[in-house]
């Protein structure tokens, strides 16, 4: 995670996550597609939400790639175990478990960061949104 990006959008109440991907620097050919595992910033449920997650067309390989839970009014960050992972993009798709997730209904949020670059260069909502109750392990397939 670059920190002085990571302080920015803390302060935006929308923190990074990662995963092993690609890293900006690696060739195309060593990089793989990314898989997001962690738990939203700041908040604590029951539910667990998982899918793969589609980036719209173009999304260049070995960018950051961050994802965000939430609605049009406030995003959390989802937070990885081990808070200095990245994940990179690498192709069109990525998978993603979101642990400790509240019951309620939401949309996820992505954003990428070119190398070094403290604001994102794409970001944007799901195109859909989805409905989580305590306790379910929902299965929701996100193209943004």
């Amino acid at each position: 995670m670059q920190w002085r990006r990571g302080l920015w959008t803390l302060g935006l109440g929308v923190c990074s996550l990662g995963a092993a991907g690609c890293s900006g620097g690696d060739d195309k050919s060593k990089c793989a597609e990314p898989t997001i595992d962690g738990s939203p910033f700041s908040l604590t449920g029951t539910a667990t939400v998982h899918g793969t997650g589609t980036l719209p067309a173009g999304s260049p390989d070995g960018y950051e790639l961050d994802l965000m839970i939430g609605d049009q009014d406030a995003q959390y960050g989802v937070l990885p175990p081990n808070l200095l992972d990245a994940s990179y993009v690498c192709g069109q798709t990525f998978g993603y478990t979101i642990h400790q997730v509240p019951a309620g209904t939401y949309q996820l949020f992505y954003a990428l960061y070119a190398n070094n670059a403290m604001e994102p260069s794409a970001m944007g909502p799901s195109t859909q949104s989805f409905t989580v109750a305590d306790g379910q392990d929902l299965e929701f397939d996100a193209t943004f």
